[in-house]
C-alpha cells in the first residue's frame, strides 16, 4: 500500500496462516504493506516470517540500520548519491536485485525439514531505471520500437487528467522513451538471470520438485505508450497485463496457458 500508516491486524496474511501450520517463513525485499516514506515499513505483529531481510528500493533514504541492502552494499564499498540516491557505482554484483537474489540462495541453502515460503520482493523493473551498464549496453535503443502514441492521447489524456493519479501526457520523444526501454529491459534480463540462480539452488539442493515457484509483478509500465510513463490508473495493457508464472514439475504441466481473467489476490485463496 502506497499510503496508509499501518496494515489492519484484522486482515491475516498468508505466510502467518502458514507459519502457524508449522511453515519457514522468510522475506528478501519490498513488503509494501504501509507506507514507506522515509521510515521503516510497519510489521504485523503476526506477520510470519521468521527471515526479514527488508530493502523497500535501492534508495538511500532510510536510516542506518533499516534498508538491509544499502547498509550490505555500503559496507562493500558502494557509494549512492544524486536525485534518486540510489547506487553510483552500479554493478551486477551490487545491484539490489542480485542482492535479493543472493539472500534468497542463503535462505534456500539453509532450510531445515519444516516445509517453506520464502517472499522474494526484488524492486526493479522501476523507477529509476538503473540497470547496470553492463546489462544496458546490450539493448541499443535505436533498434527499439517507439511507444504506441499518437497526436489524440493528449486529448484523451487530458479527458482523465482528474481520475486518481497518471503522469502528464507528453511526446516520448520528449523523455527519450526508447532509452527508457532499454534500461527496462535490462533490468527485466538481470531478473531473469537472478531468477535462474535461484531455480539452480533449489536443483542443486534437491528442492525443485518440491517447490512450487509464483513469479508476478504487481504493475506494468507505460514506457511511452499513450504518452505516459511509470505505473496509474489507467487501464492498458502495458499497466495490467502483468506476468503470473506458475512452475512446479510433476504438478503443473509445462507450457499451460489459461487465458481467464486473474488478478494477484486470487493467488492466496488458490493456494489454501
Amino acid at each position: 500500500m502506497n499510503g496508509n500508516d499501518r496494515w489492519s491486524e484484522a486482515a491475516p496474511l498468508v505466510t502467518g496462516l502458514l507459519a502457524e501450520s508449522g511453515y519457514d517463513c522468510g522475506l528478501v525485499g519490498k513488503l509494501h504493506l504501509s507506507g514507506t516514506a522515509g521510515k521503516i515499513e510497519h510489521r504485523p505483529s503476526d506477520d510470519g516470517y521468521r527471515v526479514f531481510e527488508w530493502s523497500h528500493s535501492p534508495r538511500d533514504r532510510w536510516a542506518r540500520g533499516m534498508n538491509q541492502y544499502v547498509d550490505w552494499a555500503k559496507s562493500k564499498g558502494a557509494e549512492f548519491g544524486g536525485r534518486e540516491d540510489t547506487l553510483l557505482n552500479s554493478t551486477p554484483e551490487l545491484h539490489q536485485t542480485t542482492w535479493c537474489a543472493d539472500r534468497a540462495i542463503d535462505f534456500i541453502e539453509s532450510t531445515g525439514e519444516a516445509p517453506w515460503l520464502l517472499s522474494v520482493n526484488i524492486f526493479d523493473p522501476h523507477k529509476p531505471f538503473d540497470p547496470p551498464e553492463e546489462f544496458l549496453t546490450r539493448y541499443n535503443p535505436e533498434d527499439l520500437p517507439d511507444p504506441l502514441f499518437r497526436e489524440s492521447d493528449f486529448a484523451s489524456q487530458k479527458a482523465l487528467s482528474n481520475v486518481d493519479f497518471q503522469t502528464e501526457c507528453r511526446d516520448p520523444k520528449r523523455f527519450k522513451a526508447r532509452e527508457l526501454k532499454a534500461a527496462y529491459y535490462a533490468m527485466i534480463e538481470l531478473i531473469d538471470e537472478n531468477v535462474g540462480r535461484m531455480l539452480d539452488a533449489l536443483e542443486s539442493t534437491g528442492q525443485r520438485e518440491n517447490t512450487l515457484v509464483i513469479f508476478m509483478s504487481d504493475h506494468g509500465e507505460m514506457l511511452g505508450d499513450h504518452g505516459l510513463l511509470l505505473k496509474g490508473c489507467r487501464f492498458y495493457d502495458s499497466l495490467v497485463r502483468v506476468p503470473l508464472i506458475l512452475s512446479w514439475p510433476g504438478k503443473i504441466g509445462r507450457g499451460t496457458i489459461n487465458s481467464g481473467l486473474v488478478e494477484l489476490t486470487d493467488i492466496a485463496p488458490a493456494l489454501f
